[in-house]
């Protein structure tokens, strides 16, 4: 009978055989798994996609408050959102948020007072 032959691990130098019993050395596989991704893989283009939602909103931001324009609710929705979204992944200043939402409150106070005084004067010059 021809006895099947049996690889010999110990004389293989570029593979040798690993003890599981013993502590294995985990530098090299550190090393490999810091190059892996440690956060949530996203879709191709994810990344610009951000980018252009931060551009976009951050203008409209900068036009609102130097213009003192009226933020409608889906203005302001959107511009929230980015905000939350940031926040994710990279710390918001809470006091310009802060600020953000006590100037949207004062603009639309002034817009509510003058549709106030502009109803006024509609009404006494309908009953003239």
């Amino acid at each position: 009978m021809v006895q099947p032959s049996v690889p010999s691990y110990n004389n293989n130098i570029s593979n040798p055989p690993k003890d599981l019993l013993q502590p294995q050395d985990h530098e090299e596989e550190e090393v490999i798994l810091a190059r892996e991704p440690q956060y949530i893989m996203r879709h191709r283009g994810y990344a610009d996609q951000l980018i252009r939602a931060v551009q976009a909103s951050t203008t409209m931001l900068a036009e609102a408050l130097t213009l003192r324009q009226k933020w409608y609710p889906e203005v302001y929705n959107r511009i929230n959102n980015v905000f939350e979204m940031l926040f994710i992944f990279v710390p918001v200043d809470m006091v310009v948020e802060a600020r953000m939402e006590i100037l949207q409150r004062q603009v639309n106070d002034e817009v509510v007072q003058e549709d106030g005084e502009q109803d006024v004067v509609g009404e006494s010059s309908r009953h003239a």
